[in-house]
């Protein structure tokens, strides 16, 4: 299980680490504060998540990536995701990998289409070569910790209402000419970055919500054992 399509991993981790380290405002929550002292607040707060829910649409290289995808700390995990042609369903859960995908995704993995297409595959126990590029909680957030804020990369912008939650707004211009990040945090104690809209190497939006919240996910019944496979 081992996924030729690795520009949606790369992809995903980019966004996600870049669009959950900064915020600004003149009014509300976030009123008289700099843009990288809520920039320290925003980090703080998505960096001790429990649980999160990421939806994406980018580009990269030419190539459309979307995918959604409810990650626990405890590395339950369960999504969507579809790269130009390519489509397929994943759950990650007690350290197992289950994968329901269409033809095209298995011709690439070397395995029958007719055979496993649109069926639910389990992988090998403890080997999470797809899901866990982008299931694990804990790398995530640790990179977003690492990353350092400089208040000079920074400038305010408009914030936007969504789904019913105001937020302010920031945009990163560390290598403008590469591209830039607009980020839109929730104008609340919270500090949750609810919106990230990229340009550059990577284009798009991602999406962040269900902010610790409980995911009931289960293993399919139905999951064909890929060792058993020919």
């Amino acid at each position: 299980m081992t996924p030729k399509k690795s520009v949606l991993t790369a992809a995903m981790v980019g966004a996600f680490v870049l669009g959950a380290t900064a915020c600004g405002s003149d009014s509300g929550h976030f009123d008289g504060k700099a843009p990288e002292e809520i920039a320290e607040e925003a980090r703080d707060a998505m960096t001790t998540l429990e649980s999160v829910t990421i939806s994406s649409d980018l580009v990269s290289q030419g190539q459309e990536v979307s995918l959604q995808a409810s990650i626990a700390s405890d590395g339950s995990c369960e999504g969507s995701f579809t790269a130009e042609t390519m489509s397929a369903e994943f759950i990650s859960i007690d350290g197992t990998e289950y994968l329901k995908a269409d033809e095209e995704f298995w011709q690439g993995e070397g395995l029958d289409a007719a055979e496993v297409g649109g069926k639910w595959i389990q992988g090998p126990e403890g080997e999470m070569s797809l899901t866990g590029q982008f299931c694990d909680l804990d790398q995530i957030l640790g990179e977003m910790s690492e990353s350092e804020i400089e208040a000079d990369d920074w400038e305010s912008i408009d914030g936007e209402t969504i789904d019913g939650t105001e937020t302010v707004g920031i945009r990163n211009t560390e290598d403008a000419d590469a591209g830039t990040t607009d980020l839109f945090i929730a104008d609340s104690e919270d500090a949750y970055v609810l919106r990230s809209v990229r340009t550059g190497d990577v284009e798009g939006t991602v999406e962040f919500s269900d902010f610790n919240s409980d995911f009931d996910i289960s293993a399919p019944a139905d999951a064909i054992d890929m060792t058993e496979l020919g």
